[in-house]
């Protein structure tokens, strides 16, 4: 369609004449008529002026293949003075249409901006609850600096949902009133008047009421100051996928490790080897997250059809590798002995002191008159003694004694039941703590001065 047959469809579209797009042109009426003639064709100028009163882009009035040249001048500086001018007379035109609204429909507008902002509320409440309950968590769990992520994150997080709140809330409340009607201002007319929109375009009221222009912009004409904000909503909600991507990074890199573990101990049985094929299913899926939201962050258009592959791959991966290990931990037989290299346990002597304090919550005690000093004795072999010698101003020597789990030995019989296809409850390889075997004598000092101890701090506290 050539440039002379759109003109005149969109200004019919628009409600306007020739004589009043001539107007707003600042071109005579037989200009307008030449163009929509072919007869003539008007400059670069009147072209964009002609698309903002349109609402069209050049492409729209444009001859059908003519190819658009970018400007490479524009600026791409941002005009803070464009977007607050836009901003009042955003205002502005809520102002004009509440002065011109009548008492009912003030009420009726009011009633219904509540009703949504009361389903953004709800809507946020959920959003936010996903979020504390699986981001946040994890970021209060990072060692020395988790509590302040938390906070930031979370206030940030708030701020975020607030303004899309508002963003939303604006711009149900721009096309549902502020483009739905339009106040009409004419230097021949007094009064500003508030019309619907009319819907006929053969109307008799457009031809007998010419100076009244009833416009409906069915495009919702972009806004500077709501462009901007935005903008900014965008960036922060990319620096938020830009977190999470960090932790899916570093997801990725624990289930590669995961991965190699699992081909390097498929020695010790097949399990491992079913293991290794979900670590690679998980691999896949944790990929598919990174690549999507790192598209997003870098606005790149994704390619559904190939991540889709990717996903059911994993998927099948995933449940594969995992129901073939489930089922071959199912076969194992079930065993609570343990090897005797294993049951060694650890034994501690400490020297009796009568001022020796001992701190401990995983002790007890044994009466054996004919030992001389203080015999520690763990109760598994899985287990071995450790103690600090604390300083105390009051002249107290204090044994902070607790066990160490030995993890070496524990994973060396983990891997000897599985070579041997057994399994057992790992849990009761742990003891219940330490016994102290000493003389009554020395038990009934160790108890005086441990309270001695205790009183002596509860009343310093």
């Amino acid at each position: 369609m050539k440039f002379c047959d759109k003109l005149p469809k969109l200004r019919k579209e628009n409600n306007l004449s020739q004589e009043l797009l001539a107007d707003k042109l600042g071109v005579s009426r037989q200009a307008v008529s030449k163009w929509e003639s072919g007869s003539s064709y008007p400059d670069m100028e009147k072209m964009i002026d002609m698309c903002k009163i349109l609402n069209c882009t050049l492409e729209d009035l444009l001859d059908d293949g003519v190819v658009k040249e970018t400007n490479s001048s524009n600026n791409t500086k941002i005009n803070f003075s464009s977007y607050f001018n836009d901003f009042l007379k955003f205002i502005t035109r809520i102002y004009n249409m509440f002065c011109a609204m009548k008492f009912k429909d003030k009420i009726k507008c009011l009633l219904e901006m509540c009703f949504i902002v009361f389903v953004l509320w709800i809507i946020g409440m959920i959003i936010y609850a996903f979020f504390d309950s699986f981001l946040f968590n994890l970021l209060i769990n990072i060692p020395y600096v988790g509590i302040y992520l938390d906070g930031f994150f979370e206030n940030v997080f708030i701020i975020l949902l607030v303004v899309v709140g508002a963003i939303v809330l604006f711009h149900l409340f721009k096309i549902r009133y502020l483009d739905y009607y339009v106040t009409v201002e004419d230097q021949n007319i007094e009064e500003k008047v508030l019309e619907k929109p009319c819907l006929d375009k053969n109307s008799d009221f457009l031809k007998q009421n010419k100076e009244k222009i009833i416009i409906r912009d069915p495009k919702h004409s972009k806004s500077s100051f709501f462009d901007l904000l935005a903008r900014v909503v965008v960036a922060i909600i990319k620096m938020m996928f830009l977190v999470i991507m960090i932790f899916c990074v570093i997801t990725f890199i624990a289930l590669v490790m995961g991965l190699f573990m699992g081909i390097y101990h498929i020695k010790y049985g097949i399990i491992f080897l079913f293991a290794a094929v979900a670590f690679l299913g998980l691999l896949s899926l944790n990929y598919v997250l990174i690549e999507l939201i790192f598209n997003f962050i870098i606005s790149k258009k994704q390619n559904f059809k190939r991540i889709f592959i990717i996903i059911i791959t994993g998927l099948f991966l995933f449940g594969a590798g995992l129901g073939l290990a489930i089922c071959t931990y199912l076969g194992f037989d079930k065993t609570n002995v343990v090897p005797k290299e294993y049951l060694q346990k650890d034994e501690v002597v400490v020297k009796m002191k009568d001022n020796l304090v001992i701190s401990s919550n995983h002790i007890s005690y044994k009466i054996d008159n004919s030992v001389k000093d203080i015999r520690l004795n763990s109760g598994s072999g899985l287990e071995s003694i450790c103690f600090d010698e604390l300083d105390d101003a009051n002249n107290y020597d204090v044994l902070d004694v607790y066990f160490c789990f030995n993890d070496y030995k524990l994973a060396s019989i983990f891997y000897d039941d599985i070579k041997n296809k057994k399994t057992r409850d790992y849990e009761k390889l742990y003891s219940s703590g330490i016994v102290a075997t000493l003389s009554l004598d020395n038990y009934n000092k160790i108890v005086k001065n441990n309270k001695k101890y205790e009183n002596y701090y509860d009343n310093y506290e």
